[in-house]
């Protein structure tokens, strides 16, 4: 299900292809928790 999150040409990530180099950070991304720090969240 997370390599599904890495076909999906969503604005995720600031980088294309990120996947490829740190295949770890999509699918924290896609998950949108460490998308942005927690200070962000709590706002």
């Amino acid at each position: 299900m997370t390599k599904q999150a890495d076909q999906i040409d969503e604005p995720t990530t600031d980088v294309p292809g990120i996947g490829d180099t740190f295949p770890e950070l999509t699918v924290e991304t896609s998950m949108g928790e460490r998308s942005l720090p927690d200070d962000y969240e709590d706002k």
